[in-house]
């Protein structure tokens, strides 16, 4: 996508084209990527993944160990709050433990 570029004071605007083009062009690349990524979740989904659990996953591995533990500890502490897990045989342990 060339444009031809008025003089307006020269370098300035050939400096702003230059960056317009260069986002155009990752825009370009960025969307290929996303259509990509599509085709291979879609192919995850038909081999029998679940696409949602392989974005956790991919979220989880993003975040690393720690802030994955953590935060899985303290959706922990919620649920508990809410008396989630009571009525499965975990609960049911948890609860004698206490």
């Amino acid at each position: 996508m060339t444009t031809e570029v008025k003089n307006t004071g020269g370098v300035a605007a050939e400096r702003m084209a230059g960056f317009v083009t260069r986002l155009e062009n990752l825009q370009t690349q960025k969307d290929e990527l996303t259509a990509d990524m599509k085709e291979v979740m879609e192919a995850a989904k038909g081999a029998g993944f679940d696409p949602k659990i392989i974005r956790i996953v991919l979220r989880d591995r993003k975040l690393g160990t720690g802030e994955c533990a953590e935060r899985d500890a303290l959706i922990e502490v919620y649920k508990r709050a809410l008396g989630m897990f009571v009525d499965t045989p975990l609960g049911q342990s948890a609860l004698r433990r206490i």
